[in-house]
């Protein structure tokens, strides 16, 4: 997940700090589960560093700033803070090597990729499903010129060209990247179906993007209709999000995605044990196959 700080503005939160606040301050005892939105009023950034923008994964986070320089913290069990000087510890506050300047960055559970400011796709950490996208520790493979990287829970990533190419790599299980049969993809391989987009989102086992006219295609697992196609048949090739709606955002979890439409409404799909599909009440905490609309939004 990408999150724009506001410039110039210095982050003083630690991790420590952040723990002690708890993860959301809307809990009425550990364990409680917030089956509507909820405003959460601080983020926790260790340091003293502006930064520019930043990301999240599961186990880790970096930030650039307006210089492009990286900076990662969090899990470094895999390499992922980009800094071999640090051994694998919580809470690890690491700045890239000087010679790497970022314009942006994608974080997986156990790997970080980023386009350098000259345009080459980096990425770093575990490689055991091919999410580095190269076969040796050079640049992502291929001479793609990408605009944008995404990356989910899953051990994958994928990037769009500036010709609105989207090409995935990585843990590929029911073609969850859109590169046909479910094997992993060492390298960047196109997704297929001819469309064109602005942006992608990755979830646990499936991806979805919006084309250049503003469509929202999902493909990959469907088991709890994780696509939005109205159905739960696994799609190998990306498949068109039920109804007539146009988005300008879309966000992927493990097993469902939310959207924001060109309207204003924002709608979600897929799993919702957990409320994440923003139902109110815990009669309502049902998954579903087809997008519907968040309480409270347009």
């Amino acid at each position: 997940m990408r999150i724009r700080a506001r410039a110039m503005i210095h982050l003083r939160f630690s991790l420590w700090e952040c723990r002690l606040k708890g993860n959301l301050d809307h809990q009425d005892s550990p364990g409680d589960l917030l089956r509507i939105p909820w405003r959460v009023p601080e983020i926790c950034l260790p340091g003293d560093v502006p930064f520019e923008s930043f990301w999240t994964s599961g186990r880790h986070m970096c930030g650039l700033d307006a210089q492009g320089r990286a900076y990662c913290w969090g899990s470094n069990a895999w390499g992922q803070l980009g800094n071999p000087a640090y051994q694998p510890q919580r809470d690890a506050f690491s700045a890239m090597p000087e010679d790497f300047r970022f314009q942006v960055l994608a974080l997986g559970g156990q790997h970080s990729c980023g386009i350098t400011l000259e345009g080459v796709t980096q990425c770093w950490g575990n490689n055991r499903y091919g999410q580095l996208g190269a076969n040796d520790l050079g640049p992502v493979a291929g001479d793609h010129l990408f605009r944008d990287l995404v990356s989910g829970d899953a051990p994958a990533t994928c990037g769009i060209t500036f010709d609105g190419d989207a090409f995935c790599w990585g843990w590929n299980e029911t073609g969850g990247l859109g590169g046909g049969p479910s094997e992993n993809l060492t390298v960047p391989t196109l997704v297929p179906g001819g469309l064109k987009f602005k942006s992608l989102s990755l979830g646990g086992l499936h991806g979805c993007g919006i084309t250049t006219d503003d469509l929202a295609y999902c493909w990959g697992q469907n088991t709890n209709g994780n696509l939005g196609d109205g159905t739960r048949a696994d799609r190998a090739f990306p498949v068109k999000v039920s109804g007539d709606f146009t988005f300008v955002q879309l966000t992927s979890g493990f097993n469902h995605t939310c959207g924001l439409t060109t309207s204003g409404g924002v709608y979600c799909w897929g799993m919702n044990d957990w409320g994440q599909l923003g139902t109110e009440s815990p009669q309502d905490m049902v998954d579903s196959t087809v997008p519907v609309l968040i309480p409270g939004s347009r």
